[in-house]
């Protein structure tokens, strides 16, 4: 018995981002606007795991990400 406590609530730390179908990549301007929302540091993990994003299209991902950073759409590193 939970003695009348419910399932606890999960903190909103992250934004929720558009649905992206699955096994697709989410757009350049899903990314940039899910940043745009997030609070603190967020890596390819982080947004992998707020896409949906499994398996081999973390590779599609990681290219994605590169691809933003060398054309000046993201900035920084680790």
């Amino acid at each position: 018995m939970d003695g009348g406590m419910g399932k606890p609530k999960r903190p909103a730390s992250r934004p929720q981002p558009a649905s992206t179908p699955p096994g697709g990549l989410p757009t350049r301007e899903e990314i940039i606007d899910y940043l745009g929302k997030a609070h603190g540091k967020i890596g390819k993990r982080e947004i992998a795991r707020a896409f949906g994003i499994k398996g081999g299209d973390r590779i599609g991902l990681k290219s994605l990400l590169a691809d933003m950073t060398a054309d000046g759409s993201l900035v920084g590193n680790r």
